[in-house]
């Protein structure tokens, strides 16, 4: 009798409504009722007389579903403190308007220059020239090696020009002398230091559902009179209705290719005695990326220069460099997508090993965007490849390859957007009960979207961290802080090393470099297989992390420099394996341990500080 009471009050249509009236979304609804069925039916179960008589008299009562309800209702807010405070959460979890949430840049009349094409079409050229040129500026850009060589290159046309990101930090003049300029990764940009002229670059980019809310949030929230965004055709029309909501000026210019592309109507044919000088094969795996090596090294008489992205980017830099200089052995780059932005490459002919990239849960087909960005790398306007070419290892990829450069990009339809700490911690103090797992959980319930222009960006990840947290007593400003650490939940090490950070900020207890090296497996050694070369590469992420939270807790993270001379040790052990050409290969032979000159002229080790002189 109960079980059948219970499942006609459940699909019962104006209890649906009635609770959608009291905020619970069909989802929440049935969630709540599937606890609030398993409660009741234990009580049965355990002989609740009191429990039946209610039953029994409610079962043959006409208003039975009514006065029911109000008892679901106090069950459904003791399972979810939010429903006591609905409305004041709903405002909090309000982004429909997420331009209102800058009222910096809604304070001044913006003008936004669109510089739109393709790569190698020298659109971010003009708008760097334009950065360099105003009287104070930022750039935002993608990756740290992207912001480096901004930096690189405005000190070096004499407009001093600081480094912000999150990880490290340099000043032209010194730490107490910042500089009117400063170049960052899009995270690290400030919506509340005014410039006179910003640079957004890459900004399809908030599309991505992990990291397109930092776009989003430099777009609609630098305090910039003038602002240059680069990027993609595909993301005019959203950007376009972006900058209408917040009252802005656009104007957009296109560009065009410097030099030409020509897509090769025909294949290597599976031949690898056919790679030549200049070339770049892409594969899409440590493993792919170690074999094609081994396969052109011992078919033709070219050495190998390889870039992936779980490599430090010291290291790509310095692969990236051996393939640039005529003068080294390296005259062929085997390397994965992460040459599609922020690395300077002389590519002769991208030679596409496969089409097919592993997403994290199945092998998916490469898009029409991810095929033209990185096919665009080859040739290169003022190089000696003035005349770029793209094609395929084999033959039935070819026809494939083709379709897609021809094929048009398809419209960015939406930018990313994601709960700030600000928000997180107001929910907080209207469920100060809450774990900021659940914090998480509840924004993402209730938060409502322009769904024509927004998207909520993936919290998966987030929320493992927020979940491994939730027993260590830190404030949620701190979890906060923790749950946004630039690691792979993947890896269980770099976790676990997390976790043991948040404990010892917890506990107020200093990691010095000595302490830290007791977290990790050190001293590191020659790798001398891929699974022994991605710990090496977890353990620099980790020194990483220690680097990333240095900025953050310099009172517990206090020994940078230390740490510093740990990564050197790191990355030189990772050059000297990736450069040996036997390692991958059936034997391994690695070259003795030295420390070297790096290739700092374009990404220097830093000198840092605890006390940063920008407050980003």
């Amino acid at each position: 009798m109960v079980e059948k009471f219970l499942m006609n009050f459940f699909g019962n249509k104006q209890v649906k409504k009635a609770a959608r009236e009291n905020g619970l979304s069909n989802t929440l609804f049935k969630e709540i009722f599937l606890k609030f069925k398993n409660k009741i039916n234990l009580q049965v179960e355990d002989g609740n007389k009191e429990m039946l008589e209610q039953f029994s008299s409610l079962y043959y009562n006409a208003d039975y579903m009514q006065q029911l309800f109000p008892l679901f209702m106090i069950f459904a807010q003791k399972v979810h403190p939010m429903l006591k405070s609905l409305e004041e959460v709903k405002k909090i979890s309000d982004l429909r308007g997420p331009a209102d949430l800058f009222p910096e840049a809604r304070a001044m009349k913006r003008k936004i220059i669109f510089h739109a094409g393709p790569t190698n079409s020298g659109k971010t050229h003009a708008a760097i020239e334009r950065f360099h040129a105003a009287n104070s500026g930022v750039y935002c850009g993608p990756l740290r090696l992207l912001a480096a060589e901004v930096f690189k290159r405005a000190n070096c046309a004499g407009v001093p020009c600081d480094l912000v990101t999150g990880e490290d930090r340099q000043w032209a003049v010194s730490p107490d002398d910042p500089s009117d300029h400063i170049s960052c990764t899009v995270e690290m940009c400030s919506s509340q230091r005014p410039f006179d002229c910003a640079v957004i670059d890459e900004i399809q980019m908030m599309r991505d559902t992990d990291r397109g809310w930092a776009w989003s949030r430099a777009l609609l929230g630098l305090p910039c009179p003038e602002i240059h965004v680069c990027g993609e055709s595909s993301a005019i029309n959203l950007v376009e209705r972006l900058v209408s909501s917040c009252n802005d000026e656009l104007e957009v210019r296109h560009y065009e290719r410097l030099c030409p592309l020509e897509v090769s109507q025909r294949s290597l044919g599976g031949n690898f005695q056919k790679i030549r000088a200049g070339d770049c094969v892409v594969a899409f795996s440590q493993w792919d990326l170690y074999q094609v090596r081994r396969k052109i090294e011992s078919q033709t008489n070219k050495k190998c220069a390889i870039i992936y992205g779980g490599l430090p980017p010291v290291t790509k830099l310095e692969q990236a460099m051996k393939f640039n200089d005529p003068e080294d052995e390296c005259s062929v780059l085997v390397a994965s997508d992460a040459i599609g932005m922020g690395l300077n490459l002389n590519i002769k002919r991208i030679v596409f090993s496969s089409l097919l990239k592993y997403n994290g849960n199945n092998m998916v087909q490469l898009t029409s965007s991810q095929v033209k960005q990185i096919a665009g790398r080859a040739g290169r306007f003022g190089s000696a490849h003035s005349k770029g070419e793209v094609t395929t290892v084999r033959g039935h990829d070819s026809k494939t390859l083709q379709r897609l450069m021809e094929e048009p990009i398809k419209d960015v339809k939406a930018a990313g957007l994601s709960p700030s700490m600000e928000q997180i911690e107001m929910l907080a103090q209207h469920l100060p009960d809450a774990s900021l797992l659940k914090l998480y959980e509840t924004f993402e319930r209730v938060v409502q979207l322009d769904g024509a222009n927004y998207f909520m960006c993936d919290l998966a990840d987030v929320k493992i961290l927020a979940r491994k947290l939730g027993g260590i007593p830190l404030s949620i400003s701190d979890q906060f802080v923790f749950s946004r650490a630039p690691i792979s939940v993947k890896k269980s090490v770099t976790v676990d090393l997390a976790i043991k950070f948040a404990e010892c900020v917890s506990a107020d207890s200093p990691i010095t470099a000595s302490k830290l090296k007791t977290f990790l497996k050190w001293p590191p050694q020659a790798p001398r297989t891929l699974e022994q070369l991605k710990n090496l590469e977890t353990l620099h992420e980790g020194l990483d992390l220690y680097l990333w939270l240095s900025y953050r807790y310099p009172q517990i993270f206090v020994d940078q420099q230390n740490v510093c001379n740990m990564q050197d040790d790191v990355e030189a052990i990772i050059g000297d394996t990736v450069s040996s050409s036997s390692f991958g290969g059936s034997s391994i032979t690695l070259p003795s341990r030295r420390r070297r000159s790096k290739a700092r002229g374009s990404i220097v080790k830093i000198t840092r500080v605890s006390s940063p002189a920008h407050k980003f």
